[in-house]
């Protein structure tokens, strides 16, 4: 399982063409993995979760951190590590 996290990017704003560009990089990547029958699945988590605390406290969202640092999940098959 890989973890995608957004990297912190300070002050840096990206432009539409410098979005669509990763976009198209993403894409070519994880194409490449489905191409080779490797991709088995994926996650991207959204905002409408609740978190559950003890003593029965619900509180709307995942943590805010958390949510803003993980962009998703990506299960592939691999006979190993490298």
């Amino acid at each position: 399982m890989l973890i995608l996290r957004n990297a912190a990017m300070g002050d840096f704003k990206p432009t539409p063409e410098q979005i669509k560009q990763v976009e198209r990089q993403w894409a070519d990547w994880m194409g490449g993995i489905a191409a080779q029958g490797k991709y088995a699945g994926g996650y991207r988590p959204g905002d409408e979760g609740k978190t559950v605390r003890a003593g029965n406290l619900i509180t709307d969202g995942p943590c805010a951190e958390v949510k803003e640092m993980l962009l998703g999940v990506l299960v592939v098959k691999a006979n190993s590590m490298d």
